[in-house]
């Protein structure tokens, strides 16, 4: 089972909450909370959930240059947080979101893969589904850019393993997890 101590849910509700608000397009309201909270949550653990929360709300308002700032600052706190593989797994979610938003696939996918080890030592949940999700679309981009009918076929039944692979990742998790968490 997924570890649920008092610090990790804490994280979880901090990314949750905050990802409904961009996803709803409060990106500005949505900002303005993490800074209130960046302010009076000083620990580790929750200044990475911030950051992570902060760096989807970049995304959703288009600004990857605020992004990549994010996961680098995301990636200088990781070594002293008590949830390091969980806040690893998201932060390589997110930097693959900005590989597909960019168009690079094959980085996407050499990025995904390297998250792949993590995966298979942490219990299922939405980060770990979302992380396979977004692999297998990187290889489905990869398959449709392909010539070579075997080869895309190869990279066809590598992406549906994964996103079949995904879904019992889901399953794992409550359901309004995977709604906003991207």
């Amino acid at each position: 089972p997924r570890l649920n101590t008092k610090t990790q849910v804490t994280c979880r509700k901090y990314i949750d909450n905050l990802a409904q608000l961009s996803a709803e397009g409060k990106i500005l309201k949505c900002r303005r909370a993490i800074q209130r909270l960046q302010r009076v949550k000083k620990d580790p653990d929750s200044q990475v959930s911030l950051r992570h929360a902060a760096a989807l709300n970049a995304i959703n308002a288009g600004d990857f240059t605020k992004t990549n700032h994010l996961l680098g600052e995301v990636e200088v706190l990781l070594p002293n947080t008590t949830n390091g593989n969980e806040h690893r797994l998201r932060w390589y979610h997110q930097k693959s979101l900005l590989k597909l938003q960019e168009g690079k696939h094959a980085a996407g996918v050499q990025l995904t893969a390297e998250a792949l080890p993590l995966v298979s030592v942490m219990a299922p949940g939405c980060v770990s589904a979302w992380l396979l999700i977004t692999h297998a679309w990187f290889l489905t981009k990869i398959a449709a850019s392909e010539d070579d009918a075997n080869e895309r076929l190869f990279h066809v039944r590598k992406a549906i393993r994964f996103y079949h692979l995904a879904m019992d990742h889901a399953e794992s998790e409550y359901p309004t997890q995977m709604s906003y968490f991207q």
